[in-house]
């Protein structure tokens, strides 16, 4: 199974794919994001002109992450702040990957140089260190920080991925309910969840679907939801 690599912008994630085509996908948030006609052609200059937020996201973009995860060694997404919430809730870790905080003028001159205009410049420039501490209080299970002249290399992210452990959990030791059955008896099911049986594997079609945590549980595993986000509409486009 290929390993979720949440990666903010600049760090080479197009480049690296590129160069790898056959271990590293790129999953560009954007087609999924908004509600944009498919097909529609965007680049760097049109990243920050933001069309409307497409009703099924994030969970539309979790339903194709976890269609695309067998399909190369690694999944390159941006690190959006409810997109790592579901994928925690459904149990699918994450390595983080972002800049050192003392690298902002690198990242500035970057992005000018891909061509995105002021206003992704405003949100993730101006807003440079809402996101650093974003990124450094986020839960991930490994993490990248690149230095200065750095980019993300196939290297690094082989180095984090055997540093940490799979499977977080073991879903077959599990107790599981299908959805049904939580429709039926949600009551139940929740209370069981908060006296101590949690996690619980929520199954649709006979497959793994979600996880249900107790809040104690979930806090202890993964740390209170993140406080620290950058206060924009477009906080988590980190392209």
């Amino acid at each position: 199974m290929g390993v979720i690599v949440a990666a903010s912008a600049g760090t080479g994630k197009t480049s690296l794919a590129r160069q790898c085509p056959d271990k590293i996908l790129d999953l560009e948030c954007v087609p999924y994001k908004y509600d944009m006609e498919p097909g529609t052609v965007y680049g760097e200059a049109d990243k920050a002109n933001f069309w409307d937020i497409a009703e099924d996201w994030p969970r539309n973009y979790i339903t194709k992450i976890k269609e695309v995860q067998h399909s190369r060694d690694f999944i390159l997404i941006p690190p959006d702040v409810m997109v790592l919430e579901l994928l925690r809730s459904h149990g699918i870790p994450y390595i983080l990957a972002y800049p050192d905080r003392k690298c902002k003028e690198e990242y500035r001159a970057r992005f000018i140089e891909r061509g995105n205009q002021e206003e992704f410049l405003h949100i993730f420039v101006d807003g440079w260190d809402r996101f650093m501490d974003t990124y450094e209080d986020t839960y991930s299970v490994g993490r990248v920080v690149l230095g200065a002249g750095e980019f993300l290399s196939l290297d690094r992210l082989r180095a984090v991925e055997a540093s940490y452990p799979q499977p977080l959990l073991d879903l077959n030791s599990i107790y599981s309910v299908s959805r049904d059955e939580l429709a039926l008896d949600a009551d139940r099911i929740l209370a069981m969840s908060e006296l101590g049986c949690s996690p619980i594997l929520i199954k649709a079609d006979n497959q793994p679907d979600l996880l249900l945590f107790s809040w104690a549980d979930y806090t202890e595993r993964f740390g209170a939801l993140d406080a620290k986000i950058p206060q924009t509409d477009q906080t988590a486009d980190q392209m």
